[in-house]
């Protein structure tokens, strides 16, 4: 279901520029929110960055501390993790994004993948151009991410 999420644009009427952590975040409140999992009913876009921008210890941190389930190896275009598990780099600079396809990742700020500086802007992009000191990175669970979304603290997984 995050896969399906990526593909609504999230309102910039609002940040300035959203950082990759804030979209993931954003879009897993989205659909914990359409399954009915998370308290309080719908939130309008400012409401919901709000939430984010809240999180103890910030949206970073709080993807950091998320149970990971196993590590992935990006070398080959043709072998990725399930479609929406989140990935995640622990490393500097820190990353998190939607496998939304074979060989294909979607989100914000992906430019530091590709050896970039930083643009803010949301993208589809294929693992064969990620750099290879990128290619290996963490794997977060749909329903892990969605538990945390839901949680109370927002943010932190309740396992």
């Amino acid at each position: 279901m995050l896969t399906k999420q990526t593909e609504i644009p999230i309102s910039n009427n609002i940040l300035p520029s959203i950082t990759c952590h804030v979209a993931v975040w954003y879009w897993a409140w989205r659909v914990a929110e359409a399954k009915g999992s998370v308290k309080g009913g719908v939130l309008e876009d400012r409401d919901l960055f709000i939430k984010i921008g809240g999180v103890e210890k910030g949206p970073q941190e709080a993807m950091r501390l998320l149970p990971r389930s196993g590590m992935w190896d990006l070398k080959s275009p043709l072998l990725t993790p399930p479609v929406d598990t989140v990935l995640f780099w622990d490393g500097t600079p820190s990353h998190s994004a939607v496998v939304t396809g074979t060989g294909r990742i979607t989100g914000y700020n992906q430019d530091c993948l590709l050896g970039l500086a930083p643009s803010g802007k949301f993208t589809t992009i294929t693992t064969s151009q990620i750099l290879p000191q990128f290619k290996l990175c963490f794997t977060i669970a749909e329903a892990t991410i969605l538990a945390a979304a839901a949680g109370n603290p927002f943010g932190v997984y309740p396992g």
